[in-house]
């Protein structure tokens, strides 16, 4: 987790577990982003796509953990109406967005 203040930070996520079937993806999840800051998150394979699927509300985590919006605190799982109303906004990633001919 940052060290930062929790009042610069726009979203903080602590304690959220994912499973897919028999494959433990996220384990006991802690991060926090700050306010107007780009943030570039690990390599392939790193949960980088689940995360925002969570926040989003397209994938729902195992019970526990929390999810913190502009201060308002969510039990998980987010669903996507939450999510929405405390304006979380999402551009998932898809190759077939830009047309890769020259």
């Amino acid at each position: 987790m940052t060290t930062a203040r929790s009042t610069d930070l726009a979203v903080v996520v602590r304690g959220l577990q994912k499973w897919f079937g028999d494959e433990h993806v996220l384990r006991d999840l802690a991060v926090g982003i700050g306010r107007g800051k780009v943030v570039a998150l690990g390599e392939n394979g790193s949960g980088k796509s689940t995360i925002i699927k969570i926040l989003s509300g397209f994938y729902h985590t195992d019970p526990g953990g929390f999810i913190s919006v502009g201060g308002d605190e969510f039990s998980a799982p987010i669903t996507h109406s939450k999510s929405h109303a405390a304006g979380l906004r999402f551009v998932h990633q898809d190759l077939g967005l830009v047309d890769s001919t020259n």
